[in-house]
């Protein structure tokens, strides 16, 4: 199932720190693709671990978060299925 969560990126030295507000978690990427796509592979990588724990996986917020200057706000588009390894 796909799914988009909300995230925020911010300009680092290095690139790009990736925030997703839904799941209190961090990534980087080296430029705004790249960090959209590490954020999608770390909400992936998330989903499995909490369901190996036992939990859920929260449902992505409806809008995008409010963030200030230089901060973008986006969506990251993960295929939680891809990560389990089910079947398309």
């Amino acid at each position: 199932m796909k799914q988009a969560y909300p995230i925020i990126l911010t300009p680092s030295e290095h690139g790009y720190v990736v925030y997703v507000p839904d799941l209190d978690i961090n990534t980087e990427g080296k430029d705004p693709t790249d960090a959209i796509d590490m954020a999608a592979d770390a909400i992936g990588l998330w989903g499995i671990s909490a369901q190996a724990l036992g939990r859920e996986i929260p449902a992505p917020s409806a809008a995008l978060p409010v963030c200030a200057p230089p901060q973008t706000a986006a969506y990251a588009l993960v295929d939680l299925d891809a990560y389990h390894g089910d079947p398309v």
